[in-house]
């Protein structure tokens, strides 16, 4: 209730100090693997020694220029891995639910332009995964030696966008499961855990507040321009949330 604001903000702290200014915390993918687990191995307890395959987000250049879209990791794959850089793919060895994670490894002559990640680093970010190369995908998968490769093959209902999905001309070696994981992984997705209920509430409080913030510079004369950019700097500068979901709508 914005009443309640009136006295005291979200929560009373800058980005220096608010609890998820730099990423959200480990523990809440960690238990939306513990869901998916549970529901998939319900549901498939035939899977036998089965891999999960998973593509998260690459960069998308814009037409022939050498700048690429602002990117927003891959739904699917940031709801059970949290992982925000692009390029990745993920494996699930669903017997002993464990995670290996697979970073694409930069020649030293990128770190010219940003930030390269080290596998230390890359580690610290993501204590609970194993780590790995995407160049080390294929030959893990065959020692691996997989009964069968689940990959998270479906459709958007309301977009009618197609999920993304791995796609190796060495896959064909492999029995390739794709009508199932998708309907087990969105049926999960659409029932909230009490920690993503909680995350849910702090986004929506910080809308709130930058909406305050923002109509309080709302006056005869000001661009609309103007009253996005109030509403956007305040959530970014005051919680570190560099993203909207949704265009301000600043014309009132």
């Amino acid at each position: 209730c914005l009443r309640t604001q009136k006295k005291q903000s979200v929560m009373e702290k800058n980005s220096s100090s608010f609890e998820y200014a730099n990423r959200l915390p480990n523990s809440l993918f960690q238990g939306n693997r513990e869901k998916f687990f549970k529901a998939f191995k319900q549901q498939v307890p035939d899977h036998g020694k089965a891999l999960l395959l998973f593509k998260g987000k690459e960069e998308i250049p814009i037409d022939s220029t050498d700048i690429e879209y602002t990117v927003k990791q891959e739904s699917f794959f940031y709801y059970l891995f949290g992982v925000h850089e692009t390029g990745c793919s993920a494996a699930i060895d669903i017997s002993e639910e464990k995670v290996y994670l697979f970073f694409p490894n930069f020649s030293e002559i990128y770190k010219i332009w940003f930030k390269v990640l080290s596998t230390e680093e890359i580690r610290s970010l993501y204590p609970d995964f194993e780590i790995f190369y995407m160049n080390d995908l294929e030959q893990w998968v065959k020692d691996f030696a997989p009964s069968q490769i689940f990959i998270n093959k479906g459709v958007n209902s309301d977009s009618g966008l197609d999920t993304l999905v791995l796609s190796f001309k060495w896959m064909d070696d492999y029995t390739i499961e794709q009508t199932k994981m998708h309907n087990i992984l969105s049926d999960c997705r659409s029932i909230k855990t009490p920690d993503e209920i909680k995350i849910m509430e702090i986004a929506v409080a910080i809308s709130s507040e930058a909406h305050v913030h923002t109509m309080k510079h709302c006056k005869p004369g000001v661009r609309e321009s103007y009253l996005e950019s109030k509403f956007r700097a305040y959530c970014h500068e005051r919680y570190n949330c560099k993203f909207s979901h949704y265009q301000s709508i600043c014309a009132c």
